[in-house]
């Protein structure tokens, strides 16, 4: 996968660089173009936008840093709702907000064609890796849905830290401008969601594959930005802790141990990596097993796997720091969201959009050595047409899943087609029916849900209003009212 050059030969992203990332940007929003014609969902966009008091008004603002949305203290992110709705005069208009969604979306994509070459990956391989990165359709839950891609703002923020973090230190270990501007991206991308608390292991991975060879990764200059990044995030949850009176989201912990909650974590990480090898099987809802794991033979066979890559990676880190540096970003990305500490949702489609970035990088790694041993023109015409049908494939994947998004009926009669077995996905279907009003339809849903999982409280509440409202006045007390 290659060494990367010495920490000297770094320079600033400027010239080519600035417009390889304007390049990149530009694939990412047209690739998603189709994101623009799509309308809010009823499932969060209107409880977190547009029904909500709070965000309607600019006065506002100072009253998201001192409370919680549903265990979420994201006040930045919060900031950006009032000001698309109130200061923009977005309202109820789905457009304004697709729009800003895209946009984060591209400076997401161009802030990591940067940072890969602001640590020296070649412009082919870093070009490959960020292009597959934007056009992704394991990216679409994040960019597609407004409410989800809001919280991009959050990761755009972060990896432009990683991009001013990465620049070399001076010899002497001053801060010069550059660190207090990544500093000043660390402090936006912590306030605009807790995921940016991953900042220091991450700025350590990308300085121990800048410096792998030298040793410098350990000296005093690095290591005092490295210190100052993890002071910012003690910052954070002292500001959190002093807004909430907590650090957590305030829920209680899984009920399995600790053993089933990592297994239950390594099968969700090899789906992850499965829906990036294999793109067409993206979807919002996919079920993944998490009771009796350790009796479970796939999830021991998924942890085993997990670790090997995890083992590989460190035994290769001084011969192949990137490619050691993609392996580790991935893993460290999706800590937060993590089942072993204690996240109710094991697995969402857009928790994986920053760990992607390792996966892409390892990608855009292996694709560069194959180029140059292609050697002869026919046979890189053959390969540039592979890549570009490969392209061509993510294309038309993401833009197909895009289009599901446009509104709730379409979306979550893909999603139910796709995972008929998720008794929340059909819930989800049911409840599209019956926002327009079609409660004969949603009832042979809501009880296949309920043959799915018995006792499923949403699934027997939206039963019973559905026989209410079309006159069973009986069966909806029964539904209301259930046989122990």
């Amino acid at each position: 996968m290659g060494d990367s050059r010495p920490a000297d030969a770094l320079r600033p992203a400027a010239g080519p660089e600035w417009r390889g990332a304007v390049a990149v940007a530009a694939v990412a929003v047209a690739v998603y173009a189709g994101k623009a014609a799509n309308g809010l969902l009823r499932f969060d966009d209107y409880r977190f936008i547009v029904e909500r008091p709070s965000v309607r008004s600019l006065r506002h603002l100072p009253q998201f840093f001192f409370h919680d949305v549903e265990g979420l203290y994201r006040p930045l992110r919060e900031a950006l709702y009032t000001v698309s709705y109130d200061g923009l005069g977005f309202g109820a208009n789905p457009l304004g907000y697709q729009l800003v969604g895209l946009a984060l979306h591209a400076l997401c994509c161009a802030a990591f064609y940067l940072l890969l070459r602001r640590l020296a990956v070649e412009p082919l391989a870093a070009g490959v890796a960020a292009v597959v990165f934007a056009a992704h359709p394991a990216h679409v839950e994040r960019v597609a849905w407004v409410t989800a891609s809001y919280d991009l703002l959050g990761e755009a923020f972060l990896l432009f830290a990683l991009v001013g973090r990465a620049a070399a230190p001076p010899a002497d270990g001053r801060f010069v401008r550059h660190d207090f501007l990544w500093l000043t991206a660390l402090a936006a991308a912590l306030f605009s969601s807790e995921s940016a608390a991953i900042f220091p292991l991450l700025a350590l991975a990308l300085d121990y594959a800048q410096t792998a060879a030298t040793g410098e990764w350990r000296r005093w200059p690095r290591v005092k930005r490295d210190l100052a990044g993890l002071a910012l995030v003690a910052v954070y949850f002292a500001c959190r802790f002093a807004a909430l009176g907590r650090l957590d989201r305030g829920r209680e912990r899984p009920a399995q141990g600790f053993l089933d909650n990592l297994l239950a974590q390594a099968l969700a990480d090899v789906r992850y990596l499965h829906m990036f090898v294999a793109p067409w099987k993206v979807n919002f809802y996919q079920v993944i097993q998490t009771a009796n794991l350790s009796a479970y033979g796939p999830a021991w066979a998924a942890l085993a796997a997990l670790a090997a890559a995890l083992i590989f990676a460190y035994v290769v880190r001084r011969r192949a720091p990137l490619g050691a540096l993609g392996v580790f970003w991935f893993f460290v990305c999706l800590l937060p969201t993590s089942q072993i500490l204690a996240n109710r949702n094991l697995f969402q489609e857009r928790y994986a959009y920053t760990a992607y970035g390792g996966v892409a990088l390892l990608v855009g790694l292996a694709a560069a050595p194959v180029w140059r041993a292609a050697g002869g023109p026919r046979r890189r015409a053959a390969l540039a047409a592979a890549g570009a049908f490969c392209l061509a494939a993510l294309v038309v994947l993401t833009s197909d899943y895009v289009s599901a998004f446009h509104d709730d009926m379409r979306l979550w009669t893909r999603v139910a087609a796709r995972e008929p077995n998720s008794e929340k996905a059909l819930t989800n279907l049911a409840a599209s029916y019956m926002s327009v009003d079609r409660f004969d339809a949603a009832v042979p849903i809501l009880q296949r849900a309920l043959q799915r999982k018995p006792g499923f409280e949403p699934a027997l509440r939206d039963l019973a209003e559905c026989f209410a409202r079309l006159g069973r006045l009986p069966e909806a007390a029964e539904q209301r009212t259930p046989a122990p």
